[in-house]
C-alpha cells in the first residue's frame, strides 16, 4: 500500500504541536563510510528510503532501529515509515543509498512572541 508520505508528516507535526515546517529532502548516495551522524537537535528526520539494506542500524538518543524490524520495506505503509530526532547515527554497509525527509519545524509569531515573555519572568 503506497501511502502519501507528506500527509503522515503534516500528521506528525500536528500531533508534536507544529503547524508550519519546512520539508528538505536529505539523500546521503554510496556511502563509502559505515558510519556518519546527523545532529537533529529541533529537526525531524523521516526514513523514506524503499531498499531492503543487508545491515543498517540507526541509533538516536533514546532509541535504536535496525533493518530487521521490518520484513519488506519495498510496500512501505504507515507502520514502516521511521521517524528520528536528536543526534542520529547511522550504521550500514559502504555503498548504500540512504533517503531520508528532514522536516524543520518553524515557529510563528505568536509561538515566538510566548517563549520570550516566558523567558523573561
Amino acid at each position: 500500500m503506497e501511502i502519501n508520505i507528506l500527509e503522515y508528516v503534516k500528521q506528525k507535526m500536528a500531533e508534536l504541536g507544529y503547524s508550519k515546517y519546512a520539508v528538505i529532502p536529505f539523500y546521503k548516495k554510496d556511502l563509502a563510510n559505515v558510519l556518519f551522524q546527523i545532529d537533529a537537535g529541533n529537526e525531524y528526520y523521516f526514513l523514506t528510503s524503499k531498499h531492503s539494506f543487508a545491515t543498517m542500524l540507526i541509533a538516536t538518543d533514546n532509541d535504536r532501529w535496525t533493518t530487521q524490524s521490518f520484513a519488506d520495506y519495498q510496500n512501505m505503509t504507515v507502520y514502516n515509515l521511521q521517524m528520528f530526532t536528536g543526534k542520529i547515527t547511522v550504521f550500514q554497509n559502504p555503498g548504500i543509498n540512504i533517503e531520508f525527509l528532514r522536516v524543520i519545524p518553524i515557529k510563528d509569531d505568536a509561538e515566538q512572541k510566548t517563549e520570550l515573555l516566558t523567558e523573561k519572568k
